[in-house]
């Protein structure tokens, strides 16, 4: 229980710490996904071992519901960017945008696998599929922020928003197909 309240205590820790520095952020050139790379790396076992992930028990596991934790995060804070009305609206452009965007980027990410690297075809496939959806978490600093607001339309910011956020769950189709 030592390591869930650990854990707690630095992830309340450090999002208190960009909250209150959201400010300095939106002008800072750094993204905040690598701020919190680093808060990771420095409250790792490499630098002050404050979270040990080989004290905690299996390995993948701990990696696993880590994984899934920051996606769901990660996907509801894209939900509750993007309007309500804004599925129901723009479904033709975002057919094709998920629809044959995802099918194209397969194939080509597993052409590319399969040319490049040499390793079997449904390797390549699952790789593939792997790499084909747009991270949501990677694309928000993308669509959020002053830059985007002035720099990029509404619409466009909400079509990224809502395709990375539907994209990875479609994603799991694509890893179970190779």
């Amino acid at each position: 229980m030592n390591d869930l309240n650990t854990i707690a205590a630095l992830l309340g820790g450090a999002i208190l710490f960009l909250g209150l520095g959201s400010k300095w952020l939106s002008r800072s050139p750094l993204p905040p996904t690598l701020l919190a790379l680093v808060i990771g790396g420095l409250v790792g076992p490499e630098v002050f071992n404050l979270i040990n992930p080989e004290e905690m028990g299996d390995r993948p596991s701990l990696l696993e519901k880590a994984a899934r934790l920051t996606l769901g995060i990660g996907l509801v804070g894209v939900a509750l960017r993007i309007p309500r009305e804004y599925p129901r609206r723009n479904w033709r452009e975002m057919l094709v945008l998920i629809g044959l965007g995802m099918v194209l980027m397969w194939a080509i990410s597993t052409a590319l696998v399969f040319l490049i690297l040499g390793l079997p075809f449904w390797m390549a496939a699952l790789i593939g599929a792997i790499i084909t959806p747009t991270d949501p978490v990677a694309a928000s600093p993308i669509v959020t922020g002053k830059e985007a607001e002035e720099n990029i339309p509404e619409p466009i910011r909400h079509a990224i928003s809502f395709e990375s956020g539907a994209n990875d769950g479609l994603g799991y189709l694509f890893v179970f197909l190779p």
